[in-house]
Order: structure tokens, then sequence, then C-alpha cells
């Protein structure tokens, strides 16, 4: 538990660096994810961009195309 200050409310416990840390490893993690998933999603619309750049068959492009919604909604 850590010292508590002036503000706290009586019987209240003060937060600690390890509930920061916590905070802050949740927010890192999240980065990490988005990161990926960016990353993820580029890849499939490069694909997609490619299928349709060769004048690919209509359902390759679809398929690309599921492809990345279904990056988006696996992450989501």
């Amino acid at each position: 538990m850590a010292i508590r200050n002036g503000n706290d409310e009586p019987g209240g416990i003060a937060p600690t660096g390890d509930d920061q840390n916590e905070r802050v490893e949740g927010i890192s993690n999240v980065a990490k994810t988005v990161n990926q998933m960016q990353r993820s999603i580029d890849t499939e619309l490069d694909k997609t961009d490619e299928a349709i750049k060769n004048n690919k068959d209509i359902q390759e492009i679809q398929s690309s195309m599921n492809g990345v919604l279904k990056k988006l909604r696996d992450t989501v």
C-alpha cells in the first residue's frame, strides 16, 4: 500500500506503483494488438489491390476483400 496524500478519501487506499505498471502494461498490449491489426489488414488490402491491378477474376477480388473484412471482424 502506498502512502496516502491529503487528497485521498479517508479509509481509501492510494494507488501503488504496481497498479500504475499494470495500466501501462495494458496500454502497451493494446498498442501492440492495434499495430498487428494494421499490418494484417494492410497485407490483405495489398493482396486485393494486386488482384485488381492484375485484372483478376471478380471472385478472386471478392475473396481478397472478404479476407480484409474477416481480419477486421476477428480483431474487433
